[in-house]
């Protein structure tokens, strides 16, 4: 049983990183958080609701998908988007 329990927790972990990926890529979208601009693992835990470790793994998410920086002393800049707006949508690109 204790194996199933820890897929059960493992699963809820990753579930909720998911949720706050996007709620997190979207302030970066958004331009709350300028290039540059530190984020906070703290900070966006509490904004958030959750604790530091689904942000912590959404964040490890988006510096894979290059929309932040990991810098050595655990600074997590944005980085900067180009953004096009052709006719009916946007189209954003990292710079």
């Amino acid at each position: 049983m204790p194996h199933a329990l820890h897929q059960v927790k493992t699963r809820a972990a990753e579930n909720l990183s998911a949720r706050v990926h996007n709620p997190i890529k979207n302030l970066i979208f958004s331009n709350e958080v300028m290039p540059g601009q530190k984020l906070h693992r703290q900070h966006l835990s509490e904004r958030l609701g959750v604790s530091r470790t689904p942000v912590r793994e959404a964040l490890t998410r988006l510096v894979q998908e290059g929309y932040i920086s990991f810098l050595p002393n655990g600074v997590l800049p944005a980085k900067k988007l180009e953004c096009k707006r052709p006719a009916s949508f946007r189209i954003c690109a990292k710079r």
